[in-house]
């Protein structure tokens, strides 16, 4: 098998995310579920969800365009921003916001185990005739320009690094315009935690240093091929 005949080669976030199993859904889910019960408490989780409820339909009334923005990716993802702003506002009111920042990053840091094999199909890509970086290579060059909501700028591929410049990012315009920049950052966040599960297998090491939700002008993913990297881990935003 080659790797343009993986499912979801040159598919973009948004299709893929459209099409997650229901099993990796279900383990989703029993993540939030874990995560609330621990943020409230047994007996808070469901004055929690009703509080998450009221403050989805604020958001709508009150950030509409915002909400207009996100339906543009799709049904799925705009449910995602829509409920992660809402949980990082209840719990921000119960504490603060670097609180809630704490609270949906480490949700989202969990499913990463999860989202980023499903993403690059990482069990069949080993799998795909040649060398496997370099199909890796391809994969991510193709993902890349399958969605300009995250505008490819520039792409240099090299023998033992592929480096792609992102100049735009829904997902920070999405977030801003729903009063919660702080949720834009997430999607950062999940990168760096879920890079990680799949690294190994397609022997790669993922570096970004600099991201636009996180205030820089520009994404520059950067992947290695494994034992090339001079940049620490550390360093990932």
């Amino acid at each position: 098998m080659k790797v343009e005949e993986l499912n979801n080669y040159g598919k973009s976030i948004t299709e893929i995310v459209d099409a997650t199993p229901k099993i990796i859904m279900i383990k989703i889910g029993w993540i939030i579920i874990r995560s609330i019960i621990t943020e409230t408490g047994i007996w808070g989780f469901i004055p929690f969800m009703i509080n998450v409820n009221s403050e989805k339909m604020r958001i709508k009334e009150e950030h509409a365009d915002g909400y207009s923005k996100a339906l543009k990716l799709g049904k799925e993802p705009a449910n995602q921003f829509l409920t992660m702003t809402a949980m990082f506002n209840v719990v921000a009111k119960r504490k603060d916001r670097e609180a809630a920042y704490n609270f949906t990053k480490s949700m989202w840091q969990q499913y990463a185990k999860y989202t980023i094999p499903l993403l690059y199909n990482a069990d069949n890509l080993v799998k795909c005739e040649g060398d496997t970086f370099s199909n890796y290579k391809k994969f991510n060059i193709a993902l890349f320009n399958s969605n300009d909501d995250y505008h490819v700028k520039e792409i240099k591929d090299e023998e033992d690094c592929l480096t792609i410049i992102v100049d735009k990012c829904a997902s920070a315009e999405i977030a801003n315009a729903l009063g919660c920049p702080e949720v834009g950052m997430l999607g950062c966040d999940h990168d760096v935690a879920g890079y990680p599960y799949i690294e190994d297998k397609v022997n790669s090491e993922f570096r970004r240093l600099h991201t636009i939700a996180k205030g820089d002008d520009i994404c520059d993913f950067m992947f290695f091929r494994k034992g090339s990297c001079p940049y620490e881990a550390s360093l990932n935003k």
